[in-house]
């Protein structure tokens, strides 16, 4: 018979899915579960023929649907996910159109919403059995069962832990295994985290046991080493780190029982094996110059009573994170948690390391290049409460702190904050969002905001803390501008100023950087019979040379190919490489010098892990004379010595078919830049171009962020582009090409028709279809549709109207994508 709390409890619950769907499911719940059942929780469900592991959402007392089915069992004993989270997760949805299930799918670690698999463990008591200890009547066995036990129990010894379905040979029953579990002979796990549980050997004394003899000198050492241990118990690791080759006398003591021998869990630590920096100021109590200390003033109070988001505006090197370090001990000392977004996964072992020297060990890491053991542990940290911050690149936007109390997005202006795959969120917009719902200060920190930041602030929506100055008696680099090498047979970007600049600062045992945003040895093989470069088969892109391989390869597919002897279009023998990418340059100048100790750093030499955090360390301790380099070496990086930049090419990034192109120009060659001069000697910095005039590179050259930011905004507002529109673009992809046309046009047409019917003339704009500016990638040609609009309210009207999300499902032929605030346009 229910009790009364059982009749006023919940009966149904809404489950969320991983799976393109809006709606959750909802299910009925059985007595036995609806006081436990919160939301946030996981729950195991029936779906058709199968099972699966959603999020309950919500708790009801009545449904109108029939034939509802129960729900099978909760995964939790307390929520996974708090309901501010959830509320994030519903708004993110919703605003970029977005099925709620893939939000949550993206959200969570991959295997998080995977059915759980019991498995069998050996018990205590087991244990006692395989050692002699007699059988006891209580268990009730018959001499089939006994023989059963005895083998199981010795293959759990000899194998380790077993799926529950192996675990059951000759008859043996589920149920008949629960009551041996009860006895403790054995052990029934739930896995419901299916990445595998790292676990180590650890030993404990047995008080009960008499010592080693005098003989037995390194077990009377190991004895006495355990009775000083916290627990009298110590890891198989620490006990072979003080004595060396103790395998046997551990042993020997398992047997004599004068130890005891166990497993228990170990979480992984993703930097446990990688070369840390531990620069000498990271402890230090730096003294903060009047910028910094106004920019900390003006946070604290926002720790109590968030307001509006701050954007952190300082020059390279103005000590931006010392600013948020102050911030992050505030919030930490008021007992609330932190979050830390990087655009890069390269800044997170710089960062990392700094934050664990002044903060502690309490510090959690999460991007995309973790294994999938280390991110299951470090969700468990968080969600244990045993992280107080939380570093990470942009998936850690979603990470389950439940006291958040600072949110931080270093390098705001990044493109890589946002998703390009599946759910088009962009990570430093959801973190001011997130920080709205959950109730968090937000600080934007930047040497080059973006465009929209800089015009949030002068909208008063965001509030700007500007360090115009670098601490101490640092201050900024020389930059100066120097003509492109006229074009040679090899194609040579070392300019005389250049090499001589090089020569100059090896000569002072100071290092440098040469900045090229290319890699390969040459960018294109050109065929002077057809007059083109040989293209990808798959991609509309040319083949990059990679010496070193001595391949052909495309940068968007992979294809590679040895180096033909014909061109592929037109047989022509006429073939020459042409262009400089990063190994090319490597070379000339390991030609020019020698005697300098030369390092490449692009993704071409991060084959391994701990690689970049090695290769970063050299260049920190001074082992490293000249570093060549993409835009992995412009971001964020302190590397003292460096005195002298050079950029390339600085027109490359100029050409591209995108409004932002002159943006990013920008922001690549200021914060480049800012690698030289990072302490007490001067910095040079050396921009080749041939556009000096061109106001991105002059302003670049002049440190004039503000007449930039007055240009740029100017043009912007001229042509319609954000931010004073907001765009959705539509990507309209298939493998036949006259396939994707048609499609693409009439979604145009249609999505034209709807302006008109909804009076929406001179408020939204349709544009196109036309083809991507790069037409086929992985032989998927691909056509763009624009949407424009002033206001985000009528954008989402149209689209809303249109039931774009009907659109976006596609079909077998034909995939429609949209991006609700498109970042790149490619």
């Amino acid at each position: 018979m229910s009790s009364a709390w059982d009749q006023q409890a919940p009966r149904y619950a809404e489950v969320l899915l991983p799976l393109p769907l809006d709606t959750p499911y909802i299910y009925a719940l059985p007595e036995n579960l609806r006081v436990q059942a919160t939301v946030g929780m996981r729950a195991q469900v029936p779906l058709g023929n199968t099972t699966r592991v959603g999020i309950i959402t919500a708790l009801r007392e009545q449904s109108d649907v029939r034939q509802i089915r129960p729900l099978e069992r909760l995964l939790d004993d307390a929520p996974l996910l708090g309901e501010g989270l959830l509320s994030f997760y519903a708004w993110l949805a919703d605003y970029y159109f977005a099925p709620l299930g893939s939000v949550l799918d993206l959200a969570l670690p991959t295997g998080l919403l995977l059915p759980p698999g019991t498995r069998v463990f050996l018990g205590m008591m087991g244990k006692k059995v395989l050692d002699g200890f007699p059988m006891s009547a209580a268990w009730g066995l018959d001499a089939k069962e006994e023989k059963l036990l005895l083998k199981l129990l010795g293959v759990l010894r000899k194998s380790g832990p077993l799926p529950l379905g192996k675990a059951l040979p000759g008859g043996l029953t589920e149920a008949r295994l629960r009551q041996w579990a009860a006895a403790e002979l054995v052990m029934l796990k739930d896995e419901r985290n299916p990445f595998a549980v790292k676990t180590e050997r650890v030993y404990q004394w047995n008080e009960e046991a008499e010592p080693p003899t005098a003989r037995a000198k390194k077990q009377r050492d190991i004895w006495a080493y355990l009775q000083e241990c916290p627990q009298k118990t110590s890891s198989r690791a620490e006990l072979l780190q003080h004595f060396p080759s103790c395998q046997s006398s551990l042993k020997a003591m398992v047997n004599k029982e004068l130890v005891l021998e166990d497993q228990r869990e170990c979480l992984r630590s993703p930097l446990s094996t990688q070369l840390l920096h531990e620069g000498d100021e990271d402890n230090a109590t730096l003294t903060l110059t009047e910028e910094q200390q106004r920019a900390v003033d003006a946070i604290l109070p926002a720790l109590v009573q968030p307001d509006t988001p701050f954007l952190l505006h300082g020059v390279t090197g103005s000590g931006k994170t010392e600013v948020y370090l102050r911030a992050m001990e505030a919030c930490l000392s008021r007992g609330k948690q932190v979050l830390m977004l990087l655009p890069e996964i390269a800044l997170a072992p710089q960062v990392v390391t700094r934050l664990r020297a002044r903060f502690g060990p309490r510090v959690a890491v999460w991007h995309s290049a973790l294994s999938h053991g280390e991110r299951r542990d470090e969700w468990t940290r968080i969600l244990r409460d045993e992280a107080d911050i939380v570093v990470g690149a942009r998936s850690a936007i979603f990470a389950p702190l439940k006291k958040l109390g600072l949110i931080v997005v270093d390098e705001e202006h990044e493109g890589s904050y946002k998703n390009e795959e599946g759910v088009y969120y962009h990570a430093r917009d959801m973190a001011v969002m997130r920080g709205r719902i959950e109730q968090a200060a937000v600080v934007l920190g930047s040497a080059t905001p973006s465009v929209e930041s800089i015009n949030q602030v002068r909208l008063k929506r965001y509030q700007r803390l500007s360090l115009r100055e670098r601490p101490g008696t640092t201050v900024l680099p020389q930059v100066d501008t120097v003509a492109l090498p006229y074009a040679t047979k090899e194609d040579n970007l070392l300019s005389s100023e250049l090499l001589l600049a090089c020569r100059q600062r090896l000569s002072r045992g100071e290092q440098a950087i040469l900045f090229l945003n290319r890699r390969g040895f040459s960018p294109y093989i050109f065929c002077h019979g057809c007059e083109s470069p040989v293209q990808c088969p798959h991609c509309a892109v040319s083949l990059t040379y990679h010496r070193i391989q001595g391949k052909l390869l495309c940068h968007l597919c992979g294809f590679a190919s040895p180096v033909p002897k014909h061109c592929p279009s037109c047989e022509s023998t006429e073939l020459e490489l042409k262009g400089v990418g990063t190994q090319k340059v490597e070379d000339e100048i390991s030609q020019s010098f020698p005697e300098a100790r030369v390092a490449r750093l692009d993704r071409d030499v991060l084959g391994r892990k701990g690689e970049l955090t090695r290769l970063l360390q050299e260049v920190r301790a001074g082992d490293i004379d000249l570093l060549i380099g993409t835009q992995m070496v412009a971001k964020g990086h302190d590397f003292p010595g460096v005195t002298l930049v050079a950029v390339l090419n600085a027109d490359q990034s100029l050409h591209f078919p995108d409004f932002r192109a002159g943006e990013r120009t920008f922001q690549l060659l200021t914060q480049v830049s800012g690698r030289s001069g990072r302490r007490d000697i001067p910095g040079q910095v050396l921009i080749q171009t041939d556009s000096p005039d061109h106001p991105a590179i002059r302003c670049a050259v002049e440190l004039d962020d503000k007449g930039f930011y007055k240009e740029e905004l100017k043009a912007r507002h001229a042509l319609g582009y954000p931010p004073f529109t907001r765009l959705a673009l539509l990507r309209i992809e298939s493998r036949d090409e006259q396939q994707a046309g048609e499609v693409s046009h009439h979604l145009a047409d249609a999505l034209r028709s709807l302006v008109h019917k909804q009076n929406l003339e001179g408020k939204v704009f349709v544009l196109g279809p036309a083809s991507a500016p790069i037409a086929k990638i992985k032989d998927t040609f691909r056509f763009h549709v624009l949407v424009k609009s002033p206001t985000v309210r009528a954008l989402r009207s149209l689209l809303k109207q249109a039931k774009v999300r009907e659109l976006l499902q596609g079909g077998k032929e034909v995939r429609i994508r949209l991006d609700i605030d498109p970042v790149h346009m490619l």
